[in-house]
């Protein structure tokens, strides 16, 4: 996920100004030049501080950011599986030229890995809660959450299994290793029981369902949910199209 922050240079300038206030020694009051009003130096103090806590990011929001980085990555990799799934051709549809769509597929299911193996890396820099690396690796005893982020790991652990699996899908033939990339789907469940379930800020608190990270998961759950539907759908058909041109065929060759 990016980050956009709009900061004009007047506004930069500031963040600068009151981020070193604590360092500089100021009057208690200050007249600014062609007026006669003093503006009190805790009320600039205070300003800064709303300034630094907007652009601070804490060791869960990295943790979090990187999390629904790999939410949306997994969608894209879901998503060109089913384009692929339905011989979805880039030169007939959108976009009109020719571009490797497997490799795009490949790509974003390493990106996926990697990002969720990162995501759960900046918890050990968390002072409270503090995780461990065991709580990392098998968290069914870690500090909070224990449910939620063993679905987690599970997820991960899938993850890595079918990366694996499909690095050395010639050697496991087609039709193991598709059964074995058919746990994608089981992984995904997992990932967004995960990130919907969880409190990112772990203080113990319901689910707070329209927070934007949450809407964002539920979008890209909302998504996969209505691919795969289509895909189901647009195999039933495949079959029955299939069924009546092997009949026609045997027809035509009684």
């Amino acid at each position: 996920m990016r980050l956009h922050y709009a900061l004009d240079a007047g506004s930069i300038l500031a963040v600068f100004s009151f981020a070193h206030l604590r360092y500089l020694r100021f009057p208690a009051t200050e007249t600014l030049p062609g007026m006669g009003a003093s503006f009190p130096l805790a009320a600039r103090t205070a300003a800064g501080n709303e300034w630094g806590a907007a652009l601070r990011v804490t060791v869960l929001d990295l943790s979090a950011y990187i999390g629904l980085t790999a939410v949306g990555f997994a969608t894209a990799n879901i998503l060109i599986g089913l384009m692929i799934f339905g011989r979805y051709s880039p030169v007939r549809y959108w976009p009109h030229r020719r571009f490797d769509i497997f490799s795009l597929h490949r790509w974003t299911g390493y990106a996926t890995l990697g990002f969720t193996l990162a995501h759960p890396l900046p918890l050990l820099l968390n002072g409270k809660p503090h995780f461990r690396v065991l709580d990392i690796v098998f968290p069914v005893w870690s500090p909070l959450q224990p449910l939620w982020n063993t679905i987690g790991a599970v997820a991960l652990y899938l993850l890595v299994f079918i990366v694996v699996t499909s690095l050395y899908r010639i050697e496991l033939g087609r039709h193991l290793w598709k059964l074995f990339h058919y746990l994608t789907y089981v992984a995904a469940t997992g990932l967004f029981i995960h990130s919907i379930l969880t409190d990112p800020n772990l203080a113990g608190h319901g689910v707070d369902y329209l927070d934007g990270g949450k809407v964002f998961v539920e979008i890209c759950c909302l998504i996969i949910i209505a691919a795969s539907i289509w895909r189901l759908h647009f195999g039933r058909k495949k079959r029955q199209r299939q069924r009546l041109a092997n009949l026609g065929q045997a027809a035509a060759a009684d």
